[in-house]
């Protein structure tokens, strides 16, 4: 059966997420890090979606998106980027198989308050994971 349209609107944000397959590492050192927003970065550029903030954890990933032009480049944004991502991790572990657990979640940020929520929720998730005291220390944020 195939997965429903993702209905997304002009300009408004988005959080966008998705964790490791069967919950396992995604990340497993800086290039893995690096790499991932490389090619994120990359196609929100080819495909005019600004990404205000991300944060990036050893086995998922948030990112607040919008499009100001076109509704389904969000979606062709991550296709884009999960392939390439995956292709990578696929070719650097010598394994097969999927890098994510299925397709990405998002949820709607309609509000202001939804908005500087989120970007709390950025800073506190390596803070909760022990990973850093201070989120604005964790290198793998952008709030």
């Amino acid at each position: 059966m195939p997965r429903a349209k993702r209905n997304y609107k002009l300009n408004t944000y988005y959080h966008l997420y998705n964790r490791g397959n069967r919950k396992q590492l995604v990340f497993f050192d800086d290039l893995d890090y690096q790499t991932f927003l490389d090619n994120i970065y990359h196609y929100a550029n080819r495909y005019d979606v600004q990404i205000p903030a991300h944060c990036l954890m050893p086995n998922h990933f948030h990112l607040a998106v919008r499009s100001l032009y076109a509704v389904e480049n969000i979606s062709m944004l991550m296709q884009s980027a999960m392939t390439k991502f995956c292709v990578y991790s696929n070719r650097r572990y010598k394994v097969v198989g999927r890098t994510f657990q299925g397709t990405y979640k998002h949820t709607v940020i309609d509000s202001e308050y939804a908005f500087n929520s989120l970007m709390k929720y950025f800073r506190n998730n390596p803070v909760k994971a022990g990973m850093v005291k201070e989120g604005e220390y964790y290198k793998w944020l952008k709030t």
